[in-house]
């Protein structure tokens, strides 16, 4: 029986893309919001903390792309890998980029801890010095979170399910405008820290959406057929695979934003 040319739906059509589309506009329209709230609550305990969380994130957005240069490669492979009907090997890459994510940590640990001088080659204010080395410390060394949540955004976007990243996503951006609130201005109980506040509050939220995005994918391999086992062992070759298809990624993109932070630096320099 011949269908209604009406009925026919065309992979790869508009509607196809726009509703993959629109999910990752609203993730990247959350977290421009909830970048622009916390700036908005430092403002109000001193101009000094609001001007270095701006200098702080332009000095970690950089590093956290290069270092998170797994994340994108896992998306990649994994679509290919479902693209080529080996839906089993999908879990194996999402647990390579684990493993690429807990060694592209270390660089970021260091880095938090030589956030002095980090902040200091960027030679800004003094006004901002304080500041600016307080959050990007806790930041830089409480990344882990950050690069793994990566991991599982590339794992389920190269699903074709841009749906449940963004259900994450607005999770974390409440729960972190919330603990903002909470440790920012020292409410319900809570002490007052203000800028280290807000990296607590960045740090701890970002921590409870990994955990989240664990249950997801461990339940979702399981249940798909993509993950045989809840762990899977590290493979070199496949490894070394994902690094190569993924380090120019991160290197564009640690290239593009390097633009922004030396801008910001400079910016710095005139005063806060």
């Amino acid at each position: 029986m011949t269908l209604p040319i009406k009925s026919v739906r065309l992979l790869g059509g508009y509607r196809e893309v726009a509703g993959l589309a629109f999910p990752l506009v609203l993730s990247m329209l959350s977290r421009t919001v909830m970048v622009s709230v916390e700036s908005a609550l430092l403002g109000r305990v001193s101009i000094a903390e609001q001007g270095a969380v701006g200098l702080a994130g332009a000095l970690l957005w950089p590093l956290l792309v290069a270092c998170n240069f797994s994340g994108m490669g896992v998306q990649i492979a994994v679509a290919q890998a479902i693209g080529a009907q080996q839906r089993v090997t999908c879990g194996s890459i999402a647990w390579q980029g684990i493993y690429v994510s807990l060694l592209a940590w270390l660089p970021m640990l260091l880095a938090g801890l030589g956030a002095p001088w980090l902040v200091w080659l960027s030679a800004p204010s003094p006004e901002l010095l304080a500041p600016t080395i307080a959050y990007l410390r806790i930041t830089l060394c409480g990344a882990l979170p950050s690069l793994l949540n990566l991991v599982f955004i590339g794992f389920f976007r190269g699903l074709g399910d841009t749906r449940t990243p963004l259900l994450v996503t607005l999770g974390l951006v409440v729960l972190t405008m919330l603990l903002d609130v909470l440790l920012i201005f020292g409410l319900a109980g809570m002490p007052r820290l203000g800028i280290t506040g807000a990296a607590w509050a960045g740090v701890s939220a970002t921590a409870a959406s990994t955990v989240v995005y664990a249950g997801l994918f461990l339940r979702r391999g399981r249940r798909a057929g993509l993950l045989p086992r809840a762990r899977l062992p590290f493979e070199r070759a496949l490894c070394w695979q994902l690094i190569r298809m993924s380090w120019p990624i991160g290197a564009q993109g640690a290239l593009e934003l390097g633009a922004w932070t030396l801008f910001t630096a400079l910016i710095a320099r005139l005063g806060v």
